[in-house]
């Protein structure tokens, strides 16, 4: 049996909602990369405070979107599935195993149309993520992140001038997406809850 702490940040709304129905509804949207699911921070090691404060910043991004709006909430769950279930894209074989896999549906839509183009990356990740999940009824893909909303991200300066982005080829968090479904999602509770002024700034926990 797998077992992962996992932290999701979200508005205290639906903080409630969740706690009121113990589940988590799945986002369908296709900028996610990992695909339909529940998304979540992971805990490693005893430290669960970087994994928090990931989940706290895109929370503060969705609220100075316009997205969410009132207060916030951080909430800590424990992720399980059986090991044939999970796909952990930490383990080197794991991931040549998931770029394996985007080659053959690339040349696959190639075949199909040689002029074929994806709208984004992450639309290309998501039918790979999606094909694999299908393929194989996994429950919880977790796998390491380019996360550009924590400040310091945004202070790198390189002498190529241009936009990079990701600012790093080293992943800087590690994401689950899970399949709330299948996958069993217990303990869950609010972690840390308060409002937030004027977007990033204000925040009052």
């Amino acid at each position: 049996m797998v077992s992962l702490k996992c932290f999701h940040g979200t508005s205290l709304d639906n903080a409630q909602s969740i706690l009121t129905e113990n589940h988590f509804r799945h986002s369908d949207a296709d900028s996610l990369r990992m695909g339909i699911g529940a998304y979540f921070f992971c805990q490693c090691g005893d430290n669960e405070a970087y994994a928090v404060r990931c989940a706290k910043q895109l929370e503060m991004y969705h609220i100075n979107k316009g997205k969410h709006t009132g207060g916030y909430a951080i909430l800590s769950c424990t992720v399980e599935c059986d090991e044939e279930n999970y796909m952990d894209l930490c383990d080197p074989e794991k991931m040549e195993y998931f770029h394996q896999m985007r080659y053959i549906l690339l040349n696959r839509d190639l075949k199909t149309d040689p002029l074929h183009k994806y709208r984004n990356a992450a639309v290309a990740d998501t039918q790979v993520f999606d094909a694999i999940r299908d393929m194989r009824k996994l429950s919880v893909i977790r796998c390491p992140q380019f996360f550009g909303m924590l400040e310091e991200e945004k202070k790198f300066v390189f002498n190529k001038g241009e936009h990079q982005y990701p600012k790093t080829y080293v992943p800087n968090v590690i994401m689950a997406c899970v399949d709330t479904d299948s996958a069993i999602v217990k303990n869950i509770e609010i972690f840390e809850e308060g409002r937030c002024q004027n977007g990033y700034e204000g925040i009052v926990g």
